[in-house]
């Protein structure tokens, strides 16, 4: 892809339709636009860059496309969200070095990892307030939602926590998760696959929320999956 601003480029989400991605790019402050339309005679450039953002990390997009939001990785964070038609940015603060971002799939929460406060803050997507606060981690990352459980790795316990999205409160913890760093859902949600930083990917059956499987060899430090 052409046109990077280049500096660690962190996490990537591709649009509903497959024509965009959105590329947090870390160290450049700015989210990269790409055209991933294999049509277009922009196909794989750089069609815009936002910037204006400081140390974007985790990024996430609604189920019709028209917006995105990105963990602005400070103490004192943020999440910036993007209107993906006009490229116009608006702020939601309240975080603290915010990680992993996900939307509920009916899209009107959004969970955002605290990874300062060891906490995961939820906010109402129709007023982008923070509603909710789930507590119970010890070093908290990244996250997975389903309809009904939400999914926080927590690196430090080389664990999973599930957390019930109805009363905000963890209902089972998968132990053995070796260095539980960014977590992944299948298409039909029925599988989780969690990379472990520095230590293969580990694969939980989200209906018995137990290990499946794992590789404990062939990937380096997997960021996403």
């Amino acid at each position: 892809v052409s046109g990077l601003a280049g500096g660690e480029a962190i996490s990537i989400v591709v649009s509903p339709d497959g024509t965009r991605a959105y590329l947090a790019q870390r160290a450049a402050g700015s989210v990269a636009v790409i055209d991933t339309d294999p049509d277009s005679v922009t196909y794989n450039t750089v069609l815009t860059t936002i910037s204006g953002l400081t140390n974007p990390y985790g990024v996430a997009i609604n189920s019709d496309g028209s917006t995105v939001y990105v963990s602005n990785n400070t103490g004192s964070g943020s999440v910036s969200v993007i209107d993906t038609a006009t490229y116009a940015v608006s702020t939601v603060t309240g975080f603290s070095d915010p990680y992993g971002v996900a939307l509920s799939p009916d899209g009107t929460k959004l969970y955002v990892v605290n990874n300062g406060t060891s906490t995961v803050s939820v906010v109402d997507t129709g007023t982008n307030a923070i509603t909710g606060t789930i507590t119970g981690f010890s070093d908290p990352y990244f996250v997975a939602v389903t309809a009904d459980a939400v999914y926080v790795t927590d690196y430090q316990n080389n664990s999973v926590r599930v957390v019930d999205p109805a009363t905000n409160l963890i209902t089972t913890t998968i132990s053995g998760v070796p260095r539980a760093w960014v977590p992944a859902l299948s298409s039909d949600g029925t599988v989780l696959y969690v990379g472990g930083y520095y230590d293969g990917v580990t694969a939980i059956n989200t209906a018995t929320n137990t290990i499946s499987s794992s590789i404990s060899s062939g990937f380096d430090a997997p960021f996403g999956l």
